[in-house]
């Protein structure tokens, strides 16, 4: 999580990076979720990787705990992600 603050916003960043394996060949795949608002949206559904989702929100916060004007925007991302990683990891095992 990457909280970037400008005068005219507050950006909100998850990225993470993972290996992919196409044609034989291991390469990199980068995903970035981007969001700057006021608003106060609520976290997506609760899904099997609840625990994944306390952790990283636990590291984050505690490594920055003061510095996120927006909260509940910073769970919804790492939601977000939770369920993008979930559904790829799911996909791949054939789950």
């Amino acid at each position: 999580m990457s909280i970037s603050a400008t005068k005219e916003a507050v950006w909100h960043a998850v990225a993470w990076e993972w290996p992919v394996l196409r044609g034989g060949k291991v390469q990199h795949e980068r995903i970035v979720l981007l969001a700057s608002t006021t608003a106060r949206p609520d976290a997506p559904a609760a899904t099997q990787s609840d625990w994944l989702q306390r952790r990283i929100l636990h590291y984050l916060n505690a490594r920055a705990r003061d510095d996120d004007p927006n909260q509940q925007l910073s769970r919804s991302l790492v939601a977000l992600g939770t369920q993008m990683v979930s559904a790829r990891v799911d996909k791949a095992t054939g789950a």
